[in-house]
């Protein structure tokens, strides 16, 4: 085995490499370096994220306000504002300073407003000039309206103020303070929830008209009844729904009024008193109507005696557009038949039924009419019977007699047809001419 050098493994050790631990942790899979190339690569891709992120954001407010361009136009002199929010109010005073260019005096309207927490803020509009002299606020989801919302230049301005189809849910003393000009008040189509008392004492020195009108079911006390207005001449309360409401409180304030009006307003009882403040009323209605009270109180005064019974006086009121019941029919005879006679003499019918009058659109009435006719026109023929007319005159008054309704009928049936057409049956319903 000469020759021949045999090595036993593992005999001699082999030399020791000491490697540092940061070489060593770098080839792990936690070591620092994967950890730092981790982190780096993790915050570049976040701020990648949230740069285009803010990037859309960005583009997307820019179109939103490319978007929201001003929807207000000038129509001689009346300035109209459709879906306007409050980021665009400096477009509102932009066309309201180019208008004024144009004109003296300037109507706004806002269609559709929007109002942030459904509430007009104190002060509103406060930049806005002082050429506007009517406010028209139509719509929208205004609610409240804030103690000093009109204490600004162009409010002491308004002459006329317009709410409709809102909602009113609560009605301060002060809401309307700063309206120092106010002569007129116009409240349609609206919900009346809260009215709280002298609601109306920030304007009592300088308010001629209130026109609170189609808001169905509300009581008028801390309108009408609870702040005396020197300056008021009419107080328009027609199409609500009084029902039962009013008595001797609701019209306290209502001493200097001249003309009431109460058209249709479903009264179905009237309290003790409910019109002895009305001090001022005028009785006296223009031509037009007193033409239609004399044709009514003609076809109803069989006799030419000059003079009807009371029981009749229900049936022109039905034909008329009231609808009373008898105790309040009767609590009203009373009143204007003074000598208890039980009949009633043109001016005293007059004096009865210019409590309720009020003028109407000649067009919209006709057109009301016209849908009446058509329900009882059922076969499209452009009239309708005598005898359909009796049952429509016998529904207005249930106590109208059978003699009555066929005198009444001869003078409108004068050619004998049995047919009344929609002149005649307009003529019969207004008691005048179409």
């Amino acid at each position: 085995m000469a020759g021949t050098q045999i090595v036993k493994h593992g005999i001699f050790p082999k030399p020791s490499v000491k490697i540092p631990t940061a070489v060593r942790q770098a080839s792990c899979s936690r070591g620092w370096l994967r950890i730092l190339v981790q982190y780096t690569f993790g915050a570049i891709t976040v701020a990648s994220f949230i740069m285009i992120v803010m990037i859309s954001m960005r583009s997307d407010t820019k179109e939103h306000r490319k978007n929201e361009v001003s929807s207000c136009s000038l129509q001689n002199c009346r300035i109209i504002c459709n879906d306007t929010v409050p980021s665009l109010y400096e477009d509102v005073l932009s066309i309201v300073s180019e208008s004024e260019v144009l004109c003296t005096r300037l109507a706004l309207t806002f269609v559709n407003p929007y109002f942030e927490h459904e509430t007009m803020p104190a002060q509103w509009l406060s930049n806005l000039r002082s050429s506007i002299y009517r406010l028209n606020i139509i719509r929208g989801n205004l609610r409240f309206i804030a103690p000093q919302a009109f204490m600004s230049l162009f409010a002491g301005n308004i002459e006329i103020l317009v709410f409709e189809g809102i909602t009113i849910s609560n009605w301060a003393a002060d809401m309307l303070v700063g309206l120092s000009s106010l002569q007129r008040l116009d409240i349609k189509l609206c919900n009346i929830m809260n009215v709280q008392r002298n609601s109306l004492r920030a304007v009592d020195e300088t308010l001629k008209v209130i026109m609170f009108t189609y808001n169905g079911n509300w009581n008028p006390v801390n309108i009408s009844g609870s702040t005396e207005m020197s300056a008021l001449e009419t107080v328009d309360f027609s199409f609500n729904i009084f029902n039962s409401i009013l008595s001797n409180t609701s019209f306290t304030g209502l001493r200097n009024c001249k003309i009431l009006y109460l058209n249709s307003c479903n009264i179905t009882a009237l309290g003790p008193g409910a019109f002895d403040s009305l001090d001022s009323i005028e009785d006296e209605l223009n031509k037009e109507q007193i033409a239609i009270l004399k044709k009514a109180f003609e076809a109803f005064d069989h006799e030419k005696k000059g003079c009807i019974g009371t029981v009749m006086v229900g049936t022109i009121l039905g034909m008329l557009g009231h609808q009373v019941t008898d105790e309040t029919l009767k609590e009203i005879i009373d009143e204007v038949d003074e000598d208890g006679s039980g009949e009633l003499e043109f001016e005293e019918f007059v004096t009865l039924a210019s409590r309720f009058m009020v003028e109407e659109d000649a067009e919209a009435m006709q057109q009301e009419l016209k849908e009446a006719f058509r329900l009882y026109d059922k076969e499209g023929n452009g009239y309708i019977t005598t005898g359909v007319l009796r049952e429509i005159l016998r529904e207005l008054d249930d106590k109208i007699s059978a003699e009555e309704l066929d005198m009444m009928i001869e003078e409108i049936d004068s050619d004998g047809s049995g047919t009344v057409d929609f002149d005649e049956f307009m003529e019969v319903m207004t008691g005048g001419d179409d």
